[in-house]
């Protein structure tokens, strides 16, 4: 038994000394001449090891390249050819609350009320119109009210919220009926002009909305250099923000004011940045981005989306941080009743508290850290010029704003692949060349070796057991 175990290993030895004698994987033949002296054969062990542990780290360097950094930014310059989304509008009144709209409400389900409860129902309907991050704090005074506690907050809010009504004059006359949408965003309800992914936060209440979705902005290039669009005829004081027409707007953007007897007039100037087609093989964890038509998987499945923008994810990252600290979302937010409860005025009471955290969320560590990628391709728009014009009787009263492109970047950003796959590749074979002086041809030999022994070594086994049951079998009868 002792001679077969011995000549099994001495037969498994000569394998392995004939691959090495064999193989294209230079230096290794020099570990199995006994010819030798030991000093040499410890010498070159001592230097195929150090090859090898060299030649894996840069392999790992050029491996971890790829996964990390594998774009590049350049500047591209042939601008006559470019166009440009039109920047979109996102429109927030000062005050949301039509208050013929809440006396009729109030009157309806409260017909009896004194002349105390029909300010106290109000006031509350005021701050449930005009609900945003910045004013969680007013629901303090209503959390102890349980009557409240049942109230479909957002629905309410609806009911007695000022419409969108104006006069729209765009460059193009084929948008000219591009139309505002009532949009869900983090200052509470707004109307959103020309957007494409407020579409997503839309909140229809009348057919007319619902025709103006799916719209495509209209283009802005150098050949057409009057890029405008002209608002007037509104409502009430507001505020206006400009954003990417793939964007929206967060607590916290850049808005610009207009009141009675007020014209405002901003231009703005832009940098784009765009992508070529081949970023899309990377993952989206390689290029440090996402296309717009690359949503997480738990908003297309849960939210219904089917973008994705840097400002949304921020939005949802807040939702996410709300839900931690008081177990609920706000509720005018986008509706996600599989993960979150929407709150009532006890949960928004409760968010008064952690409000620094929510809006600083970008700036906090773990657990908080958002990690939002930006987008791949992108319009940063920066204001260019801010006028306003005052008037007073006898030009009748309104509330008009204007904003345009005037100067077109000559320069854009663009994303490109300069480390790709096809670059790994080359570089792990160079540096295996370099280092053992192997091709992908020596790998395949070592692959072979191994498998076909291990093929060899199971057939044999196989082979012992059959006549080992065999044998039993007989002896057994």
């Amino acid at each position: 038994m002792k001679f077969r175990q011995k000549r099994k290993k001495q037969n498994d030895w000569g394998k392995i000394v004939d691959f090495c004698e064999r193989t294209t994987l230079h230096g290794v033949r020099h570990l199995v001449d006994f010819n030798r002296h030991w000093t040499e054969i410890l010498l070159w062990t001592i230097v195929v090891i150090l090859l090898c542990v060299g030649s894996t780290l840069m392999i790992y360097n050029s491996w971890n390249r790829f996964n990390t950094n594998p774009t590049v930014i350049s500047i591209q310059k042939d601008y006559r050819t470019w166009k440009t989304a039109f920047p979109a509008a996102t429109v927030c009144f000062a005050n949301k609350l039509d208050v013929k709209l809440a006396e009729r409400l109030i009157k309806k389900n409260w017909p009896a009320a004194t002349e105390e409860q029909l300010r106290y129902s109000m006031s509350f309907l005021y701050t449930v119109a005009n609900a945003e991050y910045k004013s969680f704090n007013h629901f303090l005074l209503f959390r102890d009210d349980k009557r409240l506690d049942k109230l479909d907050l957002l629905k309410l809010a609806t009911q007695v919220s000022i419409n969108m009504t104006y006069d729209a004059r765009v460059f193009d006359m084929k948008f000219k009926d591009l139309g505002f949408l009532r949009t869900l965003t983090e200052m509470g309800i707004c109307y959103t002009f020309g957007g494409v992914l407020s579409q997503s936060y839309t909140q229809q209440t009348t057919n007319t909305q619902a025709a103006n979705k799916n719209v495509k902005p209209p283009y802005c290039s150098f050949q057409n250099p009057l890029c405008y669009a002209s608002i007037e005829d509104l409502p009430v004081n507001l505020s206006y923000y400009i954003h990417s027409a793939y964007e929206m707007p967060v607590s916290g953007s850049t808005g610009y004011k207009v009141q009675h007897n007020m014209e405002r007039e901003t231009t703005f100037r832009f940098l784009e940045t765009v992508a070529s087609k081949a970023l899309r093989h990377l993952l989206p964890e390689q290029r440090r981005c996402r296309f717009v038509d690359e949503p997480l998987a738990k908003w297309r499945g849960v939210l219904g989306l089917a973008h994705y923008s840097h400002n949304t994810c921020i939005m949802e990252c807040r939702r996410r941080v709300a839900y931690d600290y008081c177990q609920c979302s706000p509720h005018f937010l986008l509706k996600n009743d599989q993960y979150y409860q929407v709150c009532g005025v006890e949960g928004l009471a409760c968010l008064a508290r952690y409000f620094k955290t929510l809006m600083t969320i970008k700036s906090q560590g773990p657990p908080f850290n958002c990690d939002c990628l930006p987008n791949c391709e992108d319009v940063k728009f920066f204001l260019d010029k801010n006028t306003k014009r005052e008037w007073t009787h006898p030009v009748p009263d309104n509330i008009r704003f204007r904003w345009a492109i005037e100067i077109y970047s000559k320069t854009r950003l663009k994303r490109d692949i300069i480390y790709g796959f096809e670059d790994l590749l080359v570089s792990c074979g160079g540096t295996a060349a370099f280092f053992l002086g192997c091709s992908l041809l020596t790998f395949i030999e070592i692959f072979y070796f191994f498998v076909a022994h291990l093929i060899s070594y199971s057939w044999s086994e196989i082979n012992k057991i059959k006549i080992f049951i065999s044998r039993r079998i007989r002896w057994d009868d």
